[in-house]
């Protein structure tokens, strides 16, 4: 992989191949992707898509050449094969029932060594709010959050595909309820 920031991968290799699975399964579907040169080539940064389906936490990821970090409910931990597939995918878990102090210093901790973090501000698959916790990463961090809209498409044949677009990033000003509605506002924009 590319990237001009040290690896924190759990498992370099593992995760090589689990996005190069990905990616075959991406281009097999026909997924399309809009915008991505709002995506870091190096630097700390957020990607901060919606969430429709169990396909978007690589799906959101797959065109940058960078090895990703993703925070992921504790859920899919808990069980012994999801839970080496989430490590190696660079997976640490968020406790979605409360303040999670530990998954905000994991989240900093790969920021402030230069790394891309995936989160969903939404916090569940088919949420509409926007919850905080991105704006307040990002805001603590000082660093730009890239909003991701995800979204299925009918194609020609009457079958949907999907669609992932990459929003103008949004730096860290302001105070937290201002970049909480700027990027509320990005995302449902490039939702449809």
């Amino acid at each position: 992989m590319n990237d001009k920031n040290p690896d924190f991968s759990n498992n370099p290799v593992a995760f090589d191949a689990i996005k190069g699975i990905w990616g075959w399964y991406f281009r097999f579907i026909g997924v399309q992707y809009l915008g991505t040169e709002y995506l870091p080539k190096s630097g700390a940064a957020i990607l901060a898509p919606n969430h429709i389906t169990a396909i978007d936490p690589f799906g959101a990821a797959q065109p940058t050449k960078r090895r990703v970090h993703y925070m992921a409910k504790k859920e899919s931990f808990e069980k012994n094969p999801l839970r080496w597939y989430m490590l190696a995918g660079n997976s640490f878990p968020v406790d979605r029932h409360k303040t999670d102090l530990q998954a905000i210093k994991t989240a900093l901790r790969l920021l402030q060594n230069g790394q891309l973090l995936v989160i969903f501000p939404q916090g569940t698959r088919g949420g509409q709010e926007v919850k905080g916790g991105t704006s307040l990463i990002a805001l603590k961090a000082k660093v730009p959050v890239i909003p991701v809209g995800i979204h299925l498409e009918r194609n020609w044949f009457g079958g949907k595909r999907f669609v992932f677009r990459y929003g103008q990033p949004i730096l860290p000003t302001g105070t937290l309820e201002e970049h909480n509605k700027q990027l509320e506002d990005a995302m449902h924009a490039l939702e449809k």
